[in-house]
């Protein structure tokens, strides 16, 4: 009989992998949605609230943003600025402005594309490039500057 306990432990170990959380298991990604955000200044080094976003993805000419003028719904869209008292963000008081999130991965590719972003508020203006790239799992930033300055 005492042969029979190694067989039953290692049966029991093994039901206990179903345990695990089965995105994890299966694809390795977290289960949260990601987004690549820039932070918009004015000359001073104020935030930049109200400025006007656009990214333009330089290999398939889609075009991110501007905000809308009303935006719902329960995701933000591209080009608009992300309310600062939702706490991500550090220092919360800059003003950060969505370029792609999780839901623009099948318009990106895993190697990374360039984003043209370029930006007005008022006679102010800036021009950026970024290279965002779809991992797998989500939307990252693999080069580019995270604040920029209105001139």
């Amino acid at each position: 009989m005492r042969p029979l306990a190694p067989l039953l432990l290692a049966l029991a170990l093994a039901g206990c992998s179903s345990l695990r959380p089965a995105q994890e298991e299966t694809t390795g990604c977290r289960e949260v949605f990601e987004a690549v955000y820039l932070s918009v200044t004015d000359a001073s080094g104020a935030p930049a609230h109200g400025a006007a976003v656009t990214a333009t993805n330089l290999r398939t000419g889609a075009v991110y943003g501007p905000c809308p003028a009303d935006p719902t719904g329960a995701v933000l869209p591209p080009g608009c600025a992300a309310d600062p008292s939702i706490g991500l963000f550090d220092p919360p008081d800059l003003a950060y402005y969505k370029l792609v999130d999780d839901g623009h991965r099948g318009g990106l590719s895993a190697r990374g594309d360039t984003l043209l972003v370029r930006g007005t508020r008022g006679d102010a203006a800036f021009e950026t490039r970024q290279v965002v790239r779809d991992d797998g799992c989500h939307v990252e930033r693999t080069w580019g500057l995270e604040t920029v300055r209105l001139r």
